[in-house]
Parts: structure tokens; sequence; C-alpha cells
């Protein structure tokens, strides 16, 4: 199999925040499944394709127009004064 992250790099960004948000176990349980056929995992980018396809593969939000950022600290809250 050739190496898939150098072939879908942004989807390989994309999987990597999913194994640190959710689980490496996981993330790549459902991978798995999706290889094998299962609808819950499909990626396609720069003409390579991953994953099965469902018909709700089309409602997608492309990789290239997320964000990602580092996890901000929650705001201090003042304590009132009685």
């Amino acid at each position: 199999m050739s190496n898939m992250r150098e072939k879908m790099p942004l989807t390989a960004m994309f999987v990597d925040e999913m194994r640190a948000a959710f689980g490496t176990e996981m993330v790549n349980r459902q991978i798995k499944r999706g290889l094998a056929g299962q609808e819950t995992f499909f990626a396609e980018e720069a003409g390579h394709r991953v994953g099965t396809e469902t018909p709700e593969s089309k409602n997608y939000v492309l990789v290239s127009e997320m964000a990602f950022r580092a996890p901000q600290p929650e705001p201090k809250q003042w304590a009132r004064r009685k």
C-alpha cells in the first residue's frame, strides 16, 4: 500500500487532530471500518479516495476550509463581592 499520508496530507492532518481529540483507538477503529466497507469513514483529496462513500458524503466540509488551533484556556471567572 502506498503512503496515503504523503498523497493526502490535509486528510492526515485532520485524522491526527481527531486522534488527539477523541483517542487514537476510537479513530483508528472507525477508519478500519470505513476501509472495510462500512459507512464510518470517507476522505477524498487530490484525486485520491479512501473509505466508503455514502449519500451523506455529498454534504461535506473541505479540510482546507477548516481552522485548527490549540485549545484556549478558559477565561477567569471573577467572584462577586458580598
